[in-house]
């Protein structure tokens, strides 16, 4: 019997020994065992050392806060130099501007006045000229044509030479011929004056009057909107003068009182 327990007393301290050697080294075989724990979160660091973040809670210094004090006042003068800027901006546009629709409208009552005369004084004046040349030339044609019958008959009554009578009546033909072709030229003249010349330039005359309609337009167009962009840039500026003005009392407020510690 003693025989028989000895061997399986030694099994079950085996047994045991195993189990608690497992228990006891987690770590896989081949591995070197962790030499030490990591640092808990929020532990302070080696020895010398500070925690993060407390150089940049620092509470500035008064040689910090005077030099912001005095930065905010330099952007503000700038600022406000700006602001002069813009306002003698918005000033110019509203010269410029003005003085651009005053010429536009002395052009355009100018290219008025130029269409107006043209119809109702020069045109009348040219065709009624023409007609009265285009009459003239006909009277003097219906004269010639007379006087040229006159002398036919007279001469046929009378005993003049043969040779005198055709150098007269040649000389009368002539006048004649020369008097029809300026009729016929006259009227040439009067139906392209009335038809062409005029309808032309009356047609030009009126687009001046549009063109010059236009830039009146244009330019009381670029008077409002150049005025409204100088007046947002002004008002830009004066809100960035006060922003700055804002900020640079609250600095020299600072400067002036810092705040316990500031060296």
């Amino acid at each position: 019997m003693r025989r028989l327990l000895v061997p399986a007393v030694v099994l079950l301290c085996t047994a045991v020994g195993c189990d608690s050697m497992t228990s006891k080294d987690p770590a896989t075989p081949g591995e070197a065992p962790a030499t030490g724990a990591a640092p808990q979160a929020g532990a302070p660091g080696p020895a010398g050392g500070s925690a993060p973040g407390a150089a940049a809670q620092a509470a500035p210094t008064a040689d910090d806060l005077k030099q912001k004090a005095e930065d905010s006042a330099a952007q503000l003068e700038i600022a406000k130099i700006k602001l002069d800027r813009a306002n003698m901006d918005a000033d110019q546009q509203r010269i410029d501007g003005a003085a651009a629709v005053e010429k536009a409208k002395f052009e355009l009552t100018v290219a008025t006045k130029a269409r107006d005369h043209y119809v109702n004084v020069e045109m009348p004046q040219k065709s009624a000229r023409a007609q009265l040349d285009l009459q003239q030339a006909k009277d003097s044609l219906t004269e010639q044509e007379e006087e040229l019958q006159q002398l036919e008959l007279m001469y046929s009554k009378d005993e003049l030479a043969d040779k005198t009578k055709e150098i007269v009546l040649a000389r009368s033909k002539r006048r004649f011929e020369r008097l029809r072709q300026n009729l016929a030229l006259q009227q040439k003249d009067l139906d392209d004056l009335v038809n062409v010349q005029q309808p032309d330039a009356i047609r030009k005359l009126e687009a001046a009057v549009t063109d010059k309609t236009g830039d009146l337009r244009k330019a009381e167009f670029g008077l409002r909107s150049g005025q409204i962009d100088k007046d947002m840039a002004v008002k830009a500026q004066q809100n960035e003068v006060n922003k700055l003005v804002r900020e640079t009392d609250k600095a020299k407020q600072k400067a002036a009182a810092p705040p316990t510690g500031a060296q």
